[in-house]
């Protein structure tokens, strides 16, 4: 299953990221005080490396995914109708309202 591989490969990539944004927020955090170009610097390269974390670790939604959830809808849809056809219903009893 290449695809379980190349997850697991973006996982492990997506925490290497993380390690990295922590990594630059402990030194922003450390230098805050020495010039305010290096917490923009150090910010700015702590959200990029959040950012390619986060796109990393989320998994691939492929077409597959798509189908399955089309063929669950219509199958449930399909059951439902077949449940509402086997139902009781009411003879033709009429209530009058005076």
């Amino acid at each position: 299953m290449a695809t379980a591989d190349q997850s697991n490969q973006d996982k492990s990539r997506a925490k290497r990221y993380f390690i990295f944004a922590y990594a630059f927020l402990l030194v922003l955090a450390l230098s805050w005080s020495i010039d305010g170009a290096f917490v923009y610097l150090f910010l700015g390269a702590a959200c990029f490396f959040i950012y390619l974390g986060i796109r990393d670790y989320k998994p691939a939604v492929t077409n597959d995914h798509y189908r399955e959830a089309s063929n669950q809808r219509q199958q449930r849809r399909q059951e439902y109708q077949k449940q509402s056809s086997s139902t009781i219903k009411p003879s033709g009893t009429k209530i009058s309202l005076p």
